[in-house]
């Protein structure tokens, strides 16, 4: 099993398709099956990548109307 980031493909380069493309023969020319963690499970990069205000450590307090 492997990551290669697919929880963030929406922000990788067309040079690193052709990159991933390029392991992908390689695994097949060495008969090699690769097994891709889509996502990370318990951990926050994937969010972070997308949106860094996610970190904050304290929630944001609202007010609701009465």
């Amino acid at each position: 099993m492997v990551s290669f980031g697919l929880d963030t493909l929406c922000q990788k380069t067309p040079d690193y398709f052709r990159r991933l493309d390029e392991v992908k023969r390689a695994c097949e020319r060495n008969r090699i099956e690769l097994i891709p963690a889509v996502f990370s499970v318990g951990y926050g990069g994937a969010a972070l990548a997308h949106d860094r205000n996610l970190a904050r450590a304290c929630p944001w307090k609202t007010r609701c109307s009465s």
